[in-house]
């Protein structure tokens, strides 16, 4: 039973996966590396944006893009969430059950368009309506969600890329 759950995970992280080629991040000419976060179950793989690389679980259902990281305490600094979506647009964010600030990089065609710097959390029992929505100004086909001030290590125009290979 195990070892069938195991290759569905895998399976659903490949598809994932796959639909980061379909959102046009740029994949070296390896193969993207799928490992699955045990606790998420979401996908994870390595991103690189210039010189910096992080390790990053992919939100593609609307489902885990809803909970993104929402409460949790905290994230590493080479960790962050990748949200891709099926066509380009304008999409909405808000920072509902988050306990630290973010950074958005929005992302088309593989490389920065836009950076939304230290996105706060909420004060404790802000009501879901009072929320704030943060949107990029043009259309993103991805964003990457990382801890505040790491978005002053980029620039507009950055490349953004998967680097690592397929592993069991």
């Amino acid at each position: 039973m195990r070892r069938l759950i195991n290759a569905t995970i895998l399976i659903l992280a490949v598809v994932a996966l796959a639909s980061l080629s379909q959102n046009r991040l740029t994949q070296p000419e390896s193969e993207v590396q799928a490992t699955v976060n045990e606790e998420t179950l979401l996908p994870v793989t390595t991103l690189r944006i210039g010189r910096e690389a992080y390790t990053v679980e992919v939100a593609a259902s609307p489902a885990d893009q809803a909970q993104g990281l929402s409460d949790r305490p905290s994230m590493s600094r080479d960790q962050g969430m990748l949200f891709t979506f099926k066509e380009s647009g304008r999409p909405s964010f808000w920072m509902k059950g988050m306990q630290f600030p973010l950074d958005f990089i929005w992302i088309r065609d593989g490389r920065v368009v836009e950076i939304t710097p230290n996105v706060l959390p909420p004060a404790a029992n802000t009501p879901s309506s009072e929320l704030p929505t943060y949107s990029p100004n043009q259309m993103t086909d991805s964003v990457l969600e990382l801890n505040a001030g790491e978005g002053k290590k980029f620039r507009l125009g950055d490349l953004v890329e998967l680097v690592t290979t397929l592993t069991n």
